[in-house]
């Protein structure tokens, strides 16, 4: 593994992280402060990750890819940490809405489809083979479920609302 995976790898970890603790009370600071860090890590791990072989004509737009998979991945986890928070405080208050079907849908369709974005700009970028390609692909696809999981699993012990 070269240095711009681990940095990847971290780039997402954290991202997971960020957005299940966002809507947190207190605690949700810190995943404020992760926000930034884990973006930073996208980035520079998708500049990082670029094989000399590779054309600019190539690696350019996969760069752009990347970065535009990255923002809509972004997106994904904290519209799937606002989701989460609406269920959660729908069990402490009743009378607030719970997220419809179409919500869930939305969040379904949309991170697969950052996912494929991020994975198409690295195969341009990178011309790393398929089967690397998908296990990024895996790698991408756990970050929304791990933060519903965080969030789910911390909100029997912390408080959601101040």
């Amino acid at each position: 593994m070269s240095n711009s995976e681990y940095i990847l790898g971290c780039g997402f970890c954290c991202l997971a992280m960020a957005a299940g603790l966002f809507n947190f009370v207190m605690i949700g600071l810190i995943g404020v402060l992760l926000f930034p860090i884990a973006i930073g890590l996208l980035i520079t791990g998708g500049i990082l990750a670029r094989n000399s072989d590779v054309p600019m004509r190539s690696a350019v737009p996969g760069l752009i890819l990347f970065l535009a998979g990255s923002a809509l991945l972004v997106f994904t986890a904290g519209y799937a940490s606002q989701l989460a928070f609406q269920v959660a405080l729908q069990t402490t208050h009743p009378m607030q809405p719970v997220p419809e079907v179409g919500d869930w849908t939305l969040l379904a369709v949309l991170y697969p489809v950052s996912a494929a974005v991020i994975v198409l700009g690295l195969r341009l970028r990178t011309r790393w083979s398929p089967i690397r390609c998908l296990s990024w692909a895996g790698a991408v696809l756990v970050v929304c479920p791990a933060t519903l999981a965080m969030f789910f699993v911390l909100s029997f012990f912390l408080p959601i609302t101040a």
